[in-house]
């Protein structure tokens, strides 16, 4: 009886000290201590709904760990919408090339940039004289693409009778000493050769490229936008035509300095252009690009849902 007193005693101690413990010890039977003695606990007062309940520190690791799980979980969906494209350096393979000229290509490109403001032609030149007009412009412009070199006659019937053939070589002299021969501005061409590689291109869509900037010469309303802006929405748009869907990498934006955002207004009106290719009289660059030389581009589909999309 001693015995019993003295673990009953302990008990009474430990419930003092460690009551939550206490709560949770749920014996169905009789047990017997250390001693022999039989003790009894009143199972009503820890009865549970829960017929196996999970000791408090297993509930605590186990919703830790969950917690610890769902950060990871955060952590991995962060981590994929932070990635973005890498910009590949697309002159490591010319290294070796001097004619790829790698250690000044940056600072070639960056001349040509400052420059190229320099060489175009007003948007509105038009308005500032009256001797030709839109249309003349395209017939000559449409000419040169055929590689077709008018000659003085061509040149004559163009201006409607309203010039002669000696008159037409003195204004060239004119022109190029007005120029004093300084005829050396970027064009898109310039631009198109940097931003292909830079696109990792195929000849397809080299070739579908160099038909939508040339279908956008022969426009008026181009001269609006300058030639490293063409440059790079033909090759944007003719990735879209190709791929069916948009496609501007992290590469074509770092060597353009064009977002996806600013190509868009003029790759519609390219798009624009493409639909109505073959239609009207002037469609040399469609003649042109519809040969096997060609590869037959101008029968590429135009990417009409970037259209869709200016809403």
């Amino acid at each position: 009886m001693l015995k019993f007193r003295k673990f009953a005693a302990q008990i009474s101690t430990s419930q003092r000290h460690c009551p939550e413990e206490t709560k949770k010890l749920k014996p169905s039977v009789p047990s017997s201590n250390e001693f022999g003695d039989c003790i009894f606990v009143d199972v009503e007062e820890n009865k549970s709904d829960n017929p196996d309940p999970v000791p408090m520190f297993l509930e605590e690791t186990e919703n830790s760990r969950l917690s610890e799980a769902d950060e990871m979980v955060l952590e991995e969906v962060e981590m994929e919408d932070i990635v973005e494209d890498p910009i590949f350096d697309i002159d490591g393979c010319d290294a070796k090339n001097p004619l790829a000229v790698v250690d000044y290509v940056e600072d070639l490109y960056a001349y040509y940039r400052k420059m190229e403001s320099f060489g175009c032609v007003s948007p509105s030149y038009m308005a500032q004289q009256s001797d030709i007009n839109e249309k003349m412009r395209a017939i000559l412009i449409d000419w040169l693409i055929e590689i077709f070199v008018p000659s003085n006659s061509d040149e004559k019937e163009a201006s409607v009778g309203w010039t002669s053939c000696y008159a037409l070589s003195m204004q060239e002299k004119l022109m190029l000493n007005t120029l004093q021969f300084n005829m050396s501005f970027p064009t898109p061409y310039v631009f198109m050769r940097r931003f292909l590689k830079a696109a990792q291109s195929d000849k397809k869509l080299e070739l579908l490229s160099f038909f939508l900037i040339e279908l956008a010469l022969v426009e008026y309303e181009m001269l609006k936008f300058q030639p490293s802006l063409l440059a790079a929405a033909a090759i944007y748009t003719a990735q879209s035509s190709l791929y069916g869907f948009k496609q501007w990498s992290k590469t074509c934006e770092w060597h353009s300095n064009y977002s996806e955002a600013e190509l868009l207004e003029c790759s519609r009106l390219m798009v624009g252009f493409h639909e109505k290719a073959a239609t009207g009289k002037l469609t040399g660059v469609h003649r042109k690009y519809c040969t096997s030389k060609f590869g037959y581009t101008a029968k590429c589909e135009p990417a009409k849902f970037l259209l869709q999309t200016q809403a």
